[in-house]
């Protein structure tokens, strides 16, 4: 039901208001709900939507009941927010928030997870849960193994804590986080993990991580744009689909022992000379953009190479097969 027809209306008292589920902006322009606004707990609530924050309150918490907000809803003076239904996290996407704290919301990881991608705080703080708990602000599942969502307005330095076994898909995807150390017990990253964190500048890779394509997994630090220099560590033995894309690399090192480099795993980079060691097997097509010349392969070194590479990269090699 979309409820838009109260204007002017001076009643204050309806019935059968609990399947409203879109209240427009204009819903109660010049009607007794909106020249007497009634607050309770600062908020103001028609049936199960939401339809005000009363000006000055920084601490608000939502019941269980309200299911949707008003569209011109406004949360200016709001630094804290305790919710009781995780499907309410999407109410505050893009808002600024000094705290989340979510009270029960007992769902899945994944869901979860997505339900935070919009989400801007700076700490999150989960109460009355079976599943999951915070540490330092940050959420993980109850037993610590595994981070689901880093606050995505938390600036600095982040040391993910030893324990840690896997962190979550868009876990800190399009977060203020300048540097980030991987604990040496992680052995799983999702998928675009640090995705769009414009603000990050330096990774200390973990040593729980030999495979980055492991599972599938893909585009772990794209579209980092403050990322400069990458020192792959030596254990590393292979990098995922679009590890890199979108980031501004400017220097790259990458170890004797690295076996695959999957498809676009740099795109475009801002240096003309690439040092492949030749301990590297395969190099799947548009690794690296036009511009880059590949230079380090020794008299004899055999290459498997997809076809089409040469397409993509300018080279000197004269030992090498194609491969489909």
């Amino acid at each position: 039901m979309t409820f838009k027809e109260y204007q002017s209306s001076m009643a204050t008292d309806f019935v059968n208001i609990d399947d409203v589920s879109i209240c427009r902006a204009d819903a109660f322009t010049g009607s007794a709900i909106e020249l007497n606004k009634r607050y309770k707990n600062g908020l103001q609530i028609f049936g199960s939507v939401l339809i005000g924050v009363q000006s000055g309150v920084f601490d608000i918490e939502i019941p269980s009941y309200v299911k949707h907000v008003k569209r011109d809803i406004s949360f200016q003076d709001v630094k804290n927010v305790t919710i009781n239904n995780a499907d309410q996290l999407c109410f505050f996407n893009n808002v600024p928030l000094g705290c989340m704290r979510l009270n029960g919301c007992n769902i899945l990881p994944g869901a979860l997870r997505s339900k935070c991608g919009g989400v801007k705080v700076k700490q999150y703080k989960i109460c009355d849960n079976s599943i999951y708990c915070d540490v330092d602000g940050v959420i993980f599942t109850e037993d610590r193994k595994t981070l689901i969502s880093y606050p995505k307005l938390r600036e600095g330095h982040y040391d993910i804590p030893d324990g840690t076994e896997t962190i979550w898909t868009d876990a800190f995807s399009g977060g203020l986080i300048s540097s980030v150390k991987i604990a040496d017990s992680v052995y799983d990253i999702g998928d675009k993990a640090f995705s769009g964190c414009e603000h990050l500048e330096n990774i200390e890779f973990g040593k729980g991580i030999i495979n980055y394509s492991h599972y599938g997994r893909t585009r772990t630090f794209s579209y980092c744009t403050s990322l400069k220099s990458v020192s792959i560590p030596k254990w590393v033995k292979n990098l995922n689909d679009g590890m890199f894309v979108g980031c501004r690399l400017e220097s790259l090192t990458l170890p004797d022992g690295l076996e695959e480099i999957e498809a676009n795993t740099f795109g475009k980079i801002a240096f003309e000379d690439i040092t492949i060691p030749p301990s590297v097997k395969v190099i799947y097509s548009e690794v690296i953009s036009p511009t880059q010349r590949l230079t380090g392969l020794q008299t004899g070194f055999h290459m498997a190479l997809p076809v089409g590479f040469f397409i993509t990269v300018q080279t000197t090699w004269s030992h090498y097969s194609l491969v489909t």
